[in-house]
């Protein structure tokens, strides 16, 4: 493995894990990392709003519409669950 190999991949990592505009966050009902304007982080899916209001977003925990600045994907679950 070359070492241009490993930078390259550590900058697509480190890409993943940037805040991004809410602008490019998916609209297909992925859920998503949000930043809201008061500071708070929470998971979220992006719906077209009815009411017109412009990045807005709905809570999975609570089903409110939240307006959001920014977004980052969800990290992948481990591959091996640990057993119960």
């Amino acid at each position: 493995m070359s070492k241009y190999y490993v930078q390259d991949k550590i900058k697509e990592l480190e890409a993943q894990l940037t805040w991004q505009p809410i602008e490019t966050a998916p609209k297909d009902g992925t859920v998503i990392l949000t930043l809201r304007k008061n500071g708070r982080i929470a998971p979220a899916v992006w719906y077209d709003n009815p009411f017109g209001d412009k990045n807005t977003v709905i809570d999975n925990s609570s089903g409110k519409w939240w307006t959001v600045t920014h977004w980052m994907p969800l990290p992948e679950p481990p591959k091996e669950q640990p057993h119960e």
